[in-house]
């Protein structure tokens, strides 16, 4: 992501998203669309997140094993959650012993699972859920996850670029742009379309779209 950041080029992007697709597990492409875009899932779907930023800022704390006070006077001085995430003193290194490597998938399951919590322990529930997905990351992955689960994520990729993208991946480039845009037309989910597309191809999105 921060290669990403980085860069404004809009066919740089492209390359860098098609690159990571085609290295990305066959489970891994549809979890990695909502990352990018900073969403749960398709739009039409209404699913949120729901951690105000105080929430994550405790998860933070806790993750990093500060004080809530030291978090909120590095936000202050950052402006930024995730860069705050990124700097304050940590213990991660420790946690990372017992613990394993985070992939995208586990990223993106824990948060809808805990993005689904309700009742009158959810809170809490999902402030300890997010300190336990902080600590087993490094600095720099819970910077973009902090970013990610307040709604702060803003990597100026969109949908037409991931499908550009995924194109030039999965489906023979550009002659197949129009037909994989036309099927995202008709069920606008770019997670979906994405997992077809690797596991099956361009002949399977067909006929799901005629199915539709």
């Amino acid at each position: 992501m921060e290669r990403i950041e980085r860069t404004s080029e809009r066919l740089e992007i492209t390359e860098m998203m098609k690159q990571l697709f085609l290295e990305a597990g066959d489970d891994e492409v549809g979890s990695i669309c909502y990352l990018l875009l900073g969403t749960l899932g398709a739009d039409y779907e209404g699913r949120g997140i729901g951690m105000a930023d105080t929430l994550v800022l405790r998860s933070i704390s806790r993750a990093a094993g500060t004080s809530e006070i030291t978090a909120e006077r590095k936000l202050r001085e950052k402006g930024d959650i995730g860069q705050m995430a990124f700097e304050l003193p940590s213990n991660r290194k420790i946690r990372k012993l017992v613990s394993k490597e985070i992939t995208v998938s586990d990223c993106y399951g824990s948060v809808v699972a805990f993005s689904k919590l309700s009742g009158k322990r959810s809170i809490m529930q999902r402030i300890d859920r997010l300190s336990s997905l902080l600590a087993d990351m490094s600095p720099k992955e819970g910077k973009y996850l902090a970013r990610y689960v307040t709604g702060q994520l803003r990597l100026g990729i969109s949908e037409i670029t991931l499908l550009d993208a995924l194109s030039q991946a999965f489906a023979g480039g550009k002659e197949a742009r129009q037909e994989v845009e036309e099927a995202f037309n008709i069920r606008p989910d770019i997670g979906r379309i994405a997992v077809i597309l690797k596991k099956q191809g361009l002949t399977e999105l067909r006929k799901n779209q005629d199915a539709t």
